[in-house]
């Protein structure tokens, strides 16, 4: 799997810890974009955030129109 933008050294080991499980291309390219969106709505790097800090960035994702699968994994990144 290529990854075509610079990488954090918590995004290194968040790709590296997925690569050493049996995650498909899809699941490891989904969750970093989720991290990496998260990362936009707070200037700390994601791996500083609490768990109030996670659950604020994840309350626009409870509209109609978002689907569970897309909860389900901004949730599990």
């Amino acid at each position: 799997m290529k990854i075509l933008r610079p990488m954090s050294p918590f995004r290194r080991r968040m790709l590296a810890a997925m690569q050493l499980r049996p995650y498909s291309p899809h699941t490891i390219a989904g969750s970093l974009r989720s991290v990496a969106q998260c990362a936009t709505h707070f200037p700390p790097s994601p791996d500083r955030l609490g768990a109030a800090h996670l659950r604020t960035s994840q309350l626009p994702l409870l509209q109609p129109q978002v689907s569970k699968r897309v909860v389900l994994q901004t949730g599990c990144a």
